[in-house]
């Protein structure tokens, strides 16, 4: 029965690579039960427009031929499902990134492609109007164009980014300012906290913290100066490009 399969999936790996099948033949069972997932050691899925999930790591597309491989060296020569593969998609899914997908396995040991696509439940949105998506379009473009150290999302304007952006059509996507990968997963930046003494002191004493003072950066021995009851408000951001940086601390002492 093994032998069986194998000539079967070898069969199926000609169709997959031969010139005289059309580019939809690279999905060869589309059809295939979902539960096919738990059966291949190789899951990849595109999450939002363009992140690249193998196995339930982020991988960077310039690696993905690598991580893939080491994946298939790691199974057993024998393995049934070895040189096949499922790829997840969705209907907000880049078709260049799909297809960046598609040719990038053609690079490994990998022969069949399942593709399984998950519809998106639409019919609960909110619409979107002219309005929202201008209002969308202005923040994410004004924090892409801002320099490094002065990105920075206020609370409220994270929850209208991500609302609007959940709520959007497919056409309404492809025609917006592209969303950075990480912010739709970032905790809200600029939610009110409580600052200590303690809180003081690491912010004061840990370089790993960038600090800002009033929009302005400052070195972190300039809060010497300063005690707790002389802050209106302070939050802290992650600092995503910058792996030396624990967070930014951005401090007020006036509204």
């Amino acid at each position: 029965m093994r032998k069986f399969y194998h000539i079967l999936f070898s069969f199926l790996a000609l169709c997959f690579f031969n010139p005289l099948f059309s580019s939809n033949t690279e999905v060869l069972y589309s059809n295939v039960p979902f539960q096919l997932q738990e059966i291949n050691k190789v899951i990849i899925r595109i999450e939002g427009e363009k992140k690249i999930i193998v196995n339930q790591e982020v991988v960077q597309p310039e690696n993905l031929v690598k991580v893939i491989n080491a994946i298939v060296d790691s199974l057993e020569e024998e393995s049934l499902f070895r040189d096949s593969a499922t790829l997840i998609i969705s209907e907000s899914s880049d078709p260049e990134i799909i297809q960046f997908v598609k040719q990038s396995l053609k690079k490994t040991q990998i022969r069949i492609l399942n593709v399984q696509q998950r519809t998106e439940i639409n019919q609960e949105k909110t619409k979107i109007g002219e309005a929202q998506l201008a209002l969308y379009d202005s923040l994410v473009k004004n924090w892409k164009q801002s320099k490094v150290e002065d990105r920075i999302l206020k609370a409220e304007d994270l929850e209208q980014v991500e609302y609007i952006y959940q709520n959007m059509t497919f056409e309404q996507r492809i025609k917006a300012e592209k969303l950075p990968d990480f912010l739709p997963f970032v905790e809200a930046l600029t939610q009110k906290q409580t600052l200590s003494a303690q809180r003081l002191d690491l912010f004061t004493y840990d370089t790993q913290y960038r600090i800002f003072l009033n929009n302005n950066q400052v070195k972190n021995d300039t809060l010497k100066h300063y005690s707790i009851q002389d802050f209106v408000k302070f939050y802290t951001n992650p600092v995503p490009n910058d792996s030396q940086i624990k967070q930014q601390v951005n401090l007020f002492t006036k509204d």
